[in-house]
Parts: C-alpha cells; sequence; structure tokens
C-alpha cells in the first residue's frame, strides 16, 4: 500500500502521484508549453533561460492544515509526495509517499546568480541545508500566488489558488508474486 496525493480547486480533483510545483518552474513549463521550437529537451533549456532573465519574487500565501500560514515572497514551492521530479531532481528529498504527508520546499525570492548556484544542490537533495531554501511537512495546505500556475506529475493542472492533501493508502499496488 502507498499514498498518493490530490490537488483541489472549486470541487474539482485532480490526483498526482509524485511532485506539485507553483513559481519559476510552472512559469517555465508554461513557456514551454507555449514554444513550437526547438523541439524536445532544447525547448525546456532554452525557457529556462528566458525565465531566468525575467526571474522576480512571487507573493505566496501559504495557509496549513495546523493553522498557520506562511505568506513570503517565493522563487517556487514545491509540493512532494515523492522525493524528485524533472528528470532526477531531488526537490523533497526526504517525502516519503507512504507517509500521508506532505513534503513542502520553498525558494525564497532570490538573485539570478544564487538560483544557478543553487540548481546543481538539487540532483543531490542539499539543497534543503541553504539558507535561501526552507522546508514544512502537511497533511493539506492551500496555496495561492497570483498569476501563477500549478503543474503535478509535470502535467499542467490549474491555476492557482488551489488545495494540495496527501490522501493516505489511496494508491494500491499489487505485486505479482515471484
Amino acid at each position: 500500500v502507498t499514498g498518493d496525493a490530490i490537488v483541489s480547486l472549486q470541487g474539482v480533483q485532480k490526483w498526482f502521484g509524485t511532485v506539485m510545483a507553483a513559481g519559476f518552474d510552472s512559469l517555465v513549463s508554461d513557456r514551454t508549453n507555449r514554444m513550437r521550437w526547438p523541439h524536445g529537451r532544447m525547448r525546456y533549456n532554452l525557457a529556462i533561460v528566458a525565465e531566468l532573465s525575467q526571474l522576480r519574487p512571487l507573493p505566496f500565501r501559504l495557509a496549513f492544515d495546523d493553522g498557520h500560514t506562511i505568506v513570503a515572497d517565493l522563487t517556487l514551492a514545491a509540493f512532494g509526495n515523492t522525493r524528485s521530479y524533472g528528470g532526477g531532481m531531488l526537490i523533497c528529498p526526504t517525502a516519503d509517499h507512504a507517509d500521508g504527508q506532505l513534503d513542502i520546499t520553498m525558494v525564497h525570492a532570490t538573485s539570478r546568480t544564487r538560483l544557478i548556484r543553487l540548481f546543481p544542490t538539487v540532483f543531490k537533495g542539499t539543497h534543503t541545508e541553504l539558507d535561501r531554501v526552507g522546508t514544512e511537512r502537511a497533511r493539506a495546505v492551500s496555496v495561492d500566488s497570483p498569476g501563477i500556475n500549478a503543474y503535478a506529475d509535470g502535467e499542467y493542472v490549474c491555476p492557482l489558488p488551489v488545495d494540495v492533501s496527501a490522501i493516505p493508502g489511496a494508491l494500491k499496488i499489487l505485486r505479482a508474486a515471484p
């Protein structure tokens, strides 16, 4: 038995299994989806460069199920049911799909140079040790940032605001007998 997560917006629910992201990474995905050239991985790489040139603080409001709220300018926020997304980036390095909790990684507003320096640490999962990165854990969180879209499992979900929840035991995996 494993866990799963769900995004809810105005009564519409969309399930996801790995990570929901909003902020810089969703802006890159938005741009990638609008581009017609080049094809393949290079399209995404070009979108990263274009979004880096327009990097700006994004006003986020995160309201957690335990009653506390974070209002901060962030570069991105990721809500992990699992540890990784995007080609092995360990964005939520301590996430456990079976614990009924979302691991939330928040990259606070930062400069282009700092973001570029932070990028390689995401593949090792050591970015959470840096001073511009914060983490939280929650069963559910409401997320808002005006004009920002949510992506889950790498796919467009909807514009923010959304409610994100971990649903323990929602996905059952059967293993074949040896």
